[in-house]
């Protein structure tokens, strides 16, 4: 073809070539793939999923990254009913489309210490006392399974819980790295990968959410860390904790 020129900056036509060690392809259309990396070539994870959009999605995004992950969950029993379980079941079996070696769930029965924190703290702080004791349960768990960092469904200014001073009043009390994937998304992003993985018609099923019990209609947007140990010594930390590890269960959805 004495015709064709080349022409780097505005060529008409592309023509790929890839040259393999026994057969060579010409391709003329790029088709994007998923992309990110193999999972297992990055350290383990835990990620905190409850039965909403974001925590399926913000799994998705760390097995794109590498890091193979296990679930934990923290179910508001006895307030809350199997139905979540079976919705959270669900979506970890979509997510594990996507790892060659699936990881449990773990579930942490949280309704009782949720009542008891709520009868003796401020209504305004009780989601962070909630979300602080998570983070520890989640911080031992992380440690006994040897996964290097949690993982949330957090994004920026989303609800009251996740303002920068919030979220930073929960972190304190991780030891571990909490990685927050969809942290700057607007919410309709997070929707069109939910509907593209296939996890948004399971996330829409109704079911109640552990964080939504004894919560506070105008909960606080800045609290410090200050103020919260405050409340915490009203109650003992370190029995609640005790109490949720001695009752978790271990799930896995891929075999039922």
């Amino acid at each position: 073809y004495p015709q064709m020129k080349v022409n780097l900056d505005h060529a008409e036509f592309t023509l790929g070539i890839e040259v393999r060690s026994v057969v060579s392809y010409i391709w003329t259309h790029h088709v994007p793939g998923l992309g990110g990396l193999p999972v297992g070539c990055n350290s383990n994870v835990l990620t905190l999923i409850s039965g909403g959009i974001d925590s399926p999605i913000a799994a998705l995004q760390v097995l794109k990254r590498g890091s193979n992950t296990s679930y934990v969950h923290f179910h508001g029993r006895p307030f809350v009913g199997e139905q979540v379980l079976e919705k959270i079941e669900d979506l970890v079996r979509v997510v594990n489309r996507y790892c060659p070696t699936p990881l449990p769930l773990y579930v942490v029965p949280f309704g009782a210490i949720q009542e008891k924190i709520a009868l003796v703290t401020n209504p305004k702080l009780r989601t962070l006392l909630y979300r602080r004791m998570m983070f520890r349960i989640a911080n031992r768990l992380a440690f006994q399974i040897g996964a290097k960092a949690l993982v949330t469904g957090e994004n920026l200014g989303q609800v009251a819980s996740q303002t920068v001073e919030n979220l930073g009043a929960i972190d304190c009390v991780s030891d571990l790295p909490i990685i927050r994937p969809l942290i700057t998304l607007d919410k309709r992003e997070i929707i069109q990968k939910a509907k593209q993985f296939q996890t948004y018609e399971i996330s829409i099923r109704p079911a109640l959410d552990c964080c939504t019990l004894f919560a506070d209609r105008h909960p606080s947007t800045r609290a410090w860390s200050t103020e919260l140990e405050k409340q915490e010594s009203r109650f003992d930390v370190k029995a609640f904790e005790e109490e949720a590890f001695s009752l978790i269960e271990i799930r896995k959805p891929w075999q039922s």
